[in-house]
């Protein structure tokens, strides 16, 4: 029997932890059981035999707190068949979120609180992912949002965590997990949502601008509001690349909140002095990311730029005064970048943009600049191979856009590739 298999295993560990004993290792039965349960499909509703699958959550979230991350992250994936999807969002705010005790004073660390903080959020992080990843999924979830059902409570429950962002005491990889969970939940539906109560208000006639989905809004906002004040406040040190990690991924939200605020001012079309200062500010704002003295920030500011003018996540940034702007800004920023992967990652970002023409962009090499084409031919000289590889496909990439922006000239259209 799998179910009186996995409570020997765990007790068995459980034992070993009020031991104090290493931990290095576990129970030979537990990983395979875990990733058998991790194979099953969600449950779509509510099982007869639901009260015998209780057994198997209570067990199943007991190894979230154990100190091996892989067998945390192996619970939280086994926990998913055994939540009906109907109660995902109740089940993260009560059995997740609301079990995890508040932030210790110091001296830390308290490793056993780390662990089942991680392991907690870990879950929800799998749960909320696995209902937003697909976008046939988003009308329910959006239903609820604005019918203030178990969705917007759960927004509510998330915003009332933010504060762990900013909290020096919460490891970053905590902190990381935490605003996943946030991120998957806000970005997945928040374009459709954009435009689903754009397309309202303009039936109306524009009167009134009420957003009927304030729990997902106020997430949103607070959250990029936490992450602005990191990047603000952010300190060199030396030997916390984890810090440096969340960093990148805080600029990455917020990058994105900042294109899709854009996007909604384009989409008023407010051509008043008033509107063309927000837009400046946000642009501003967006750019000063993008050129960041950190690496990790301003690598995953462009990610996140890319993400939002491309509508992967979010909506998709249409206004082509702001496209042309932040082009002509990238452009400026490409000839003063000394990254490489940043380099690359603006040339990307260019070509998504749409015309790149070889001869009117350059880079700073050696105190010089010189055109994109030499300095992608001299870096495919590289002895270093990874780095010649880079080269070679990133001159595929130019080549291509040059060729497409060719036919184009030419009446020869977009399709097809030659």
């Amino acid at each position: 029997d799998l179910l009186a298999r996995l409570a020997a295993a765990t007790e068995e560990e459980e034992g070993r932890r009020k031991r104090s004993e290493s931990s290095s290792s576990f129970h030979p039965e537990l990983q395979p059981i875990l990733v058998l349960l991790a194979q099953l499909a969600p449950a779509l509703h509510v099982r007869d035999d639901q009260a015998h699958l209780q057994g198997f959550i209570v067990l199943v979230s007991r190894c979230l707190l154990y100190a091996n991350a892989m067998v945390r992250r192996m619970a939280a994936r086994a926990l998913l068949p055994f939540v009906p999807v109907q109660s995902v969002p109740s089940f993260i705010r009560d059995q997740l979120l609301g079990k995890i005790p508040p932030p210790l004073p110091p001296p830390l660390p308290a490793y056993n609180r780390h662990n089942l903080v991680q392991g907690m959020l870990e879950a929800a992080r799998q749960m909320v992912e696995a209902q937003t990843r697909k976008e046939e999924g988003w009308s329910d979830l959006i239903e609820s949002l604005k019918g203030r059902g178990d969705w917007h409570l759960l927004c509510e429950a998330l915003q009332e965590k933010l504060a762990a962002l900013e909290d020096e005491r919460v490891p970053p990889p905590i902190r990381m997990t935490l605003l996943k969970v946030v991120d998957d939940l806000v970005w997945a539906p928040s374009g459709r949502l954009v435009q689903q109560e754009e397309e309202e208000e303009e039936e109306r006639g524009g009167a009134g601008n009420e957003r009927r989905c304030t729990g997902a809004y106020e997430l949103r906002e607070a959250a990029a509001g936490a992450c602005r004040r990191l990047i603000a406040r952010e300190r060199e040190e030396p030997h916390a690349p984890m810090l440096f990690s969340f960093l990148g991924q805080a600029s990455r939200f917020l990058v994105r909140h900042l294109v899709l605020r854009l996007q909604q001012r384009s989409s008023k079309r407010r051509s008043n002095e008033k509107g063309e200062e927000e837009e400046e500010e946000i642009l501003q704002e967006v750019m000063g990311l993008c050129e960041h003295g950190m690496y990790e920030v301003r690598w995953m500011a462009l990610r996140g730029l890319k993400e939002g003018i491309l509508g992967r996540r979010g909506l998709k940034l249409s206004s082509g005064r702001a496209k042309r702007r932040i082009q002509q800004r990238l452009l400026q920023r490409l000839q003063e970048e000394s990254n490489h992967l940043c380099r690359r990652k603006l040339l990307r970002l260019l070509l998504s943009l749409g015309k790149l023409q070889e001869e009117s962009v350059a880079v700073k090499e050696g105190g010089e600049e010189v055109p994109v084409w030499t300095w992608l031919s001299s870096i495919q000289r590289s002895t270093d191979v990874k780095s010649s590889e880079r080269a070679l496909a990133m001159s595929g990439e130019v080549l291509s856009a040059l060729l497409r922006g060719n036919r184009w000239k030419q009446g020869g259209g977009g399709g097809g590739g030659g």
